[in-house]
């Protein structure tokens, strides 16, 4: 049984005519009538019966008639509580360049197919710049690097925010091709390389700074680019 059989086989009744119904219904009075035969071999009883004056319930029909009223009703009321109950609204999300290419477009068809009322608005930035919005409420969450890995819990200075790890990750010196390097490198061997690096309040900055402090090692920071494409470009022209 199917709720379009209720919905057919309430309407015949209504209207009192089976050709009423189906113009109103927009279908084949016969594909219609085929439809409540179905109705009545399930129910192995007669619903209707006709008349020269139209189609009348049989006393079973008229019995089902206000059963399948009120399942018809429960189902729209249980549509409507559905609807009430989806989520809508707006929500920022930030991610940086790499998770960027791997996240943003998953991110936005899961979001089309799971919440479509929640409006995305996706920004793309540096771990810095993000880390910034989110403080200053321009983000409700990011995808960003942050050096305190391995820390879960309350952002330290500011209770509204939270930090939960995702993963860990590798970092790698990228050089231009013609230029041979060993597969592995130590601290110490960065020592006297051009580096390129982004601005102090990226999270990638503050963990080499880090690093660095730690080796005790000065590094040669030639440039501070707070750009993944640029950088990639600067170090392709042999910048650093």
């Amino acid at each position: 049984m199917e709720l379009r059989q209720l919905r057919y086989f309430v309407r015949i009744v209504e209207l009192g005519a089976m050709s009423r119904a189906a113009a109103e219904l927009d279908m084949v009075q016969s594909a219609l009538s085929q439809q409540i035969s179905r109705l009545e071999s399930e129910l192995s009883t007669r619903l209707l019966q006709r008349t020269p004056r139209g189609v009348l319930p049989t006393e079973a029909g008229m019995a089902f008639f206000r059963e399948a009223k009120l399942t018809l009703r429960h189902a729209e009321q249980a549509a409507r509580a559905a609807q009430a109950a989806r989520l809508s609204g707006s929500v920022s999300v930030g991610l940086a360049p790499t998770t960027a290419a791997v996240l943003g477009l998953p991110l936005m068809q899961a979001m089309r197919e799971r919440y479509p009322d929640v409006r995305l608005h996706l920004v793309e930035g540096m771990s810095g710049h993000l880390a910034a919005q989110l403080k200053a409420r321009e983000l409700d969450l990011a995808v960003l690097f942050d050096p305190r890995a391995g820390q879960g819990g309350p952002v330290p200075g500011d209770r509204l925010m939270d930090r939960q790890p995702l993963f860990t990750e590798d970092i790698f010196l990228v050089t231009q091709a013609r230029r041979r390097r060993r597969k592995r490198l130590a601290l110490a061997d960065l020592g006297d390389e051009p580096l390129i690096l982004p601005t102090h309040p990226h999270g990638l900055r503050l963990t080499l700074d880090a690093a660095f402090a730690r080796a005790g090692i000065r590094p040669q920071v030639v440039m501070e680019v707070d750009s993944l494409s640029m950088v990639m470009a600067a170090v392709d022209a042999g910048l650093g």
